[in-house]
């Protein structure tokens, strides 16, 4: 007898196995060796919302076309994107959701369906001030200085921040290591200004070299302080000339080009891998929302 939702508990159990091979591995290496597309699955998050989406898509093969097994589930994702249009999703989920799809079913997730195009408005996380995370902001003033001068990914990496892990250079901190997203270490560049003033007063204050130095900053908007700090990065590496001659047009209708080597550079600062544009572009050098 078939099991009931066949076809979801196999992309699950893909899933499931693709993160075992590549959570703490190396995700360059991985790509490297893969014709530049890693086939596993490294990071935590990227696994819990692959999750999601795919008990979402199989959860609807079941509703709408059952005995659906694992060899035929990729027959109806464009059905299932174009249902998802229909209820207003935006390009974003769309293309989140043929991404994790196609991770499961071990396919190109463009050979599956066509999505709407990504535009900058679409990107829904984090991209807004409400008056919640204003009077956060407003409360938590100094931590969130501080995330727009180092640009970390949120309140949990700005907890590794420690005088024994900033590196002074000049008179003044140039950089500091964190662990990121996936478990990658970066040197991350620490901009001049207010936040870096705050961040070194707290380093010469501080009792021992494990101190923390940003507190929790429950309600903040910490991904708008990330994106402010990507628009310096690349302004920075502008004026510095890590510039590779070469544009990258997001699909967006802005009309707008960045150089890559300056979108290469704001990426190593960020965490994230070279060639990586459209990640620096839509999620942050496109953000519009205010961090107070």
């Amino acid at each position: 007898m078939a099991r009931k939702n066949a076809a979801k508990h196999s992309m699950l159990a893909v899933l499931q196995t693709k993160y075992h091979q590549g959570h703490g591995n190396s995700k360059r290496e991985a790509k490297a060796a893969h014709n530049g597309v890693s086939p596993y699955i490294h990071g935590e998050g990227t696994y819990n919302s692959y999750r999601q989406q795919v008990a979402r898509y199989g959860d609807w093969l079941t509703a709408n076309h059952p005995g659906t097994n694992y060899n035929t589930a990729g027959q109806y994702v464009q059905e299932y994107i174009d249902t998802m249009r229909g209820e207003g999703m935006s390009a974003w989920t769309q293309q989140l959701a043929r991404s994790a799809i196609g991770k499961a079913l071990g396919v190109s997730p463009t050979s599956l369906a066509q999505t709407d195009i990504r535009h900058a408005a679409d990107i829904k996380r984090g991209r807004s001030s409400t008056t919640h995370s204003a009077a956060a902001a407003a409360k938590y003033s100094d931590d969130m200085q501080i995330c727009e001068c180092i640009g970390v990914r949120h309140g949990k990496e700005a907890g590794q921040v420690t005088p024994d892990n900033c590196h002074w250079q000049g008179g003044h901190i140039a950089s500091v290591s964190l662990i990121g997203k996936g478990g990658r270490p970066r040197d991350a560049v620490v901009l001049p200004g207010r936040g870096r003033d705050i961040l070194e007063a707290r380093c010469a204050a501080a009792s021992h070299g494990g101190t923390h130095l940003v507190g929790k900053m429950t309600g903040c908007n910490v991904h708008a302080a990330r994106a402010r700090y990507a628009a310096r990065c690349y302004d920075k590496a502008i004026a510095e000339g890590h510039m590779s001659g070469k544009t990258y047009a997001p699909q967006d209708g802005s009309g707008r080009e960045y150089d890559t080597g300056a979108l290469d550079f704001v990426n190593e600062q960020l965490g994230h891998g070279a060639g990586r544009y459209d990640v620096a572009v839509y999620n942050y050098l496109s953000y519009g929302g205010e961090i107070d």
